[in-house]
């Protein structure tokens, strides 16, 4: 079974920077390409310059690509940002989504289609993420400061796994969890990161045939009973959080895995999931797990 969680509990907003992070993403400012080298990206935002270098492309499946990420505070006093797993900056690679709509579905169907679909082409799917230099594990994500002037620099690499979705291009995003110039007086569950990112798309060669697009991958479990059931007894009014990722696992290889939840209306149970599948990106199987 996809395992229940709780998002509105005391770390929702951990959860909600982890949200952030997962992009390219969220609306934020375009980042400009410098016109010499199409692989570095730079933008600049409160006063802080985040740039992300990296090698030329196409990149390879299962190529090791390295490159470095910079953030330079420009203002007189320090800024501070929320470090996710003690890191300045995270980095991820992405792959643009295939927007085909599908069938239309009527009714409590065609809502939560509309809502994961949604889910699924704002964040598009994550082929891998950046490891960083000198990074070490943290719970929890902390405040930390970037005092003025000063600047940091971290290598960072990933060996890309085989795609395998016919894909041409990938987009690469940092994101700096700015949180601004005064530390919060209160705890770090409350705070609201303001992210600065920087994004660039790189050629990706990759003739391994396609996966079920997300829109395909709904429209077959939204034609099967129990995932039916599920959706009719649930209730609308009440739906709270509405998943859809595309993750690999070795023994099973790519998968779209979604879930909604609901509000219970109890402080201490605030969320409970209603609705939860997965579908075989390449088989089309719908599951559990």
């Amino acid at each position: 079974m996809i395992e229940e969680i709780d998002p509105l509990n005391r770390r929702m907003h951990a959860t909600t920077f982890a949200a952030l992070l997962a992009m390219g993403a969220v609306a934020l400012p375009a980042a400009s390409v410098t016109a010499a080298d199409p692989l570095v990206a730079r933008t600049t935002q409160h006063g802080v310059v985040l740039t992300l270098r990296l090698p030329a492309g196409p990149w390879q499946p299962g190529e090791r690509i390295d490159g470095t990420v910079t953030v330079k505070n420009t203002n007189d006093r320090k800024v501070w940002y929320l470090a996710t797993g003690c890191r300045l900056v995270g980095v991820e690679v992405r792959v643009p989504t295939d927007p085909a709509a599908g069938r239309d579905w009527s009714a409590k169907r065609g809502r939560f289609k509309q809502l994961a679909l949604s889910r699924a082409l704002d964040l598009g799917p994550v082929v891998d993420r950046f490891t960083v230099e000198g990074v070490g594990d943290c719970a929890e994500p902390v405040p930390e400061s970037l005092a003025a002037g000063a600047s940091r620099t971290r290598d960072v690499s990933v060996r890309l796994r085989r795609a395998a979705i016919g894909a041409h291009h990938l987009d690469v995003s940092a994101v700096f969890a700015f949180q601004g110039f005064h530390e919060s007086d209160a705890d770090w569950q409350d705070y609201q990161p303001a992210p600065i990112a920087a994004s660039v798309r790189v050629r990706f060669d990759e003739r391994r045939s396609t996966l079920i697009s997300p829109a395909r991958a709904l429209d077959i479990a939204l034609g099967t009973t129990w995932v039916h059931d599920q959706i009719r007894d649930s209730h609308p009014d009440a739906w709270i959080k509405l998943d859809m990722e595309l993750s690999y696992r070795s023994s099973v290889g790519w998968q779209w895995r979604v879930g909604l939840f609901e509000d219970v209306g109890d402080p201490q149970d605030q969320a409970r999931i209603v609705v939860g599948f997965v579908v075989n990106a390449r088989s089309g199987v719908v599951s559990t797990d």
